[in-house]
């Protein structure tokens, strides 16, 4: 059986597009219960549940390894978020995920961009 520490290299490269957690921070919200790490085959998806005001969802976090995988995975993980209340779910990831997920539902929000700046520097 498989586990979190197996995933480290694929936690890294996609950690690596732009996320402010490391691998091992990512590893210590899995152990303490406050993300859900979901895996098959060579595939492996993140997840975390997103608490608001105006209900629960669903958050991808991290998803990585053999596609098919990766969608099997995304769709198992949706179902369980329907089952604990979950009623929407939210995905950030490079742009081309957008051509895997539109075929899953998904819609990318094209009035919305992801802008970062470095405070480190001027």
């Amino acid at each position: 059986m498989k586990t979190i520490t197996d995933f480290m290299p694929q936690i890294r490269k996609a950690l690596s597009y732009g996320s402010r957690y490391t691998a091992e921070e990512l590893c210590a919200e899995i152990v303490a219960g406050r993300a859900q790490l979901w895996h098959q085959g060579d595939g492996m998806v993140v997840t975390q549940l997103d608490h608001k005001p105006s209900g629960r969802g669903l958050y991808f976090w991290v998803a990585a390894g053999d596609l098919d995988d990766v969608i099997d995975l995304h769709r198992q993980a949706c179902e369980w978020g329907k089952s604990v209340g979950c009623t929407w779910a939210t995905f950030v990831g490079r742009k081309g995920w957008e051509k895997v997920l539109v075929d899953e539902g998904w819609k990318a929000d094209k009035r919305i961009v992801f802008y970062e700046k470095d405070l480190t520097h001027g």
